[in-house]
């Protein structure tokens, strides 16, 4: 190195030892996100840090949902989820609807840019926890049969969680009818 002022130049300085600059790397890809917790007005995510970092801590989480029948993946979180060294993060995302299904991916961002995303999560689809059991019946029609026959019907229902179904005549629960299966309706 030389240097100049008024007075001139200087002598070259000798040689420095050699110097190394490692740049930080992206982050890699943070835990496959799980479905912690969800309703019909919120759900629940978490996630674990990346194993790898880029040798720079992480600033924050992008958190993307995919609805999916038929939306592109979009970034939900408004304000950033910042990093620290927290290593299961969770975030509730509320921008959702009912009867529609859901899967979430996450990118860790540092100051070397954007990590790549996470798998994906499993797919979660959004129906009530607790809902009233309803028959749905519509139009009944009357059903004859001869004596020591079976007959099958078909008798759609729905309640969350799966209701337990029982036939009752005149105040008595009848035994000997067998409930074969249940029918869930989902919109």
């Amino acid at each position: 190195m030389i240097a100049k002022n008024a007075a001139g130049w200087s002598k070259p300085s000798p040689p420095s030892d050699k110097v190394r600059f490692d740049l930080p790397g992206t982050p890699g890809k943070p835990g496959r996100p799980t479905i912690a917790e969800y309703d019909v007005d919120h759900i629940n995510i978490e996630w674990e840090t990346p194993k790898n970092t880029g040798d720079s801590p992480v600033t924050h989480y992008d958190i993307n949902r995919k609805d999916d029948e038929t939306e592109p993946w979009i970034k939900v979180n408004t304000i950033r989820v910042f990093g620290t060294t927290i290593l299961t993060w969770r975030y509730l995302d509320t921008q959702i609807q009912s009867n529609h299904s859901y899967k979430y991916q996450i990118v860790a961002m540092n100051k070397a840019g954007r990590g790549k995303p996470s798998d994906t999560s499993k797919i979660v689809y959004v129906n009530p926890k607790l809902e009233e059991p309803n028959f749905e019946v519509g139009n009944m029609i009357k059903v004859y049969t001869e004596i020591g026959k079976s007959i099958d019907v078909v008798i759609p229902y729905v309640g969350t969680p799966y209701p337990e179904v029982k036939w009752i005549k005149d105040g008595k629960e009848m035994i000997d009818i067998q409930v074969r299966g249940q029918f869930v309706k989902q919109s």
